[in-house]
């Protein structure tokens, strides 16, 4: 598990160098295979519980929404972007997988 300082760009770096340690270079159609079941996962009631769990860590970390800019980079079905903009925050949805967005 890497963890995160999240008002430390270097922590950002250090987490961004493991996960592509681990995962490497992976092409747009890897997650356009994956786009049918990631809607339903990210939205269905674990993804939804997953969010809520994220969500009450930033709020336990003293993160505030209202005001906030937020980019949102691989934002899928928008699990995480809906919810943050729903508080108030300025969000930016980006998603190179267009089927993942499903319905939008």
């Amino acid at each position: 598990m890497i963890t995160v300082n999240i008002k430390d760009c270097s922590s950002w770096d250090q987490a961004w160098q493991e996960t592509h340690k681990q995962h490497g270079d992976q092409d747009i159609s890897m997650w356009d295979s994956r786009a049918p079941s990631f809607a339903g996962n990210a939205l269905g009631n674990a993804g939804k519980r997953r969010t809520e769990q994220v969500i009450g860590w930033l709020d336990q970390l003293g993160v505030r929404f209202e005001g906030a800019t937020v980019l949102d980079i691989g934002s899928g079905p928008g699990a995480f972007a809906v919810p943050f903009a729903l508080r108030s925050a300025q969000v930016t949805a980006v998603e190179l997988v267009t089927s993942t967005l499903g319905g939008y």
